[in-house]
């Protein structure tokens, strides 16, 4: 009886203490029209690939830092 009660406290104890995982959502809103089609266009020709991998190095840097 006893050891039931400890693995029950111990269970809630894990439960409760462990990081919970954050879900990110990321809504992408709906082209309804020719307006919205020409302006999404536009951001794609304006994104620069050289940007993201600059990003993921200094991330990769980040990381390999700890």
């Amino acid at each position: 009886m006893v050891l039931i009660v400890v693995g029950v406290i111990a269970g809630l104890a894990v439960t409760l203490l462990l990081p919970k995982k954050e879900e990110v959502v990321e809504t992408i809103p709906e082209i309804s029209d020719v307006q919205g089609l020409n302006t999404v266009s536009t951001e794609l020709d304006n994104t620069n690939p050289d940007d993201l991998n600059t990003e993921l190095n200094q991330l990769n840097q980040d990381y390999s830092a700890f």
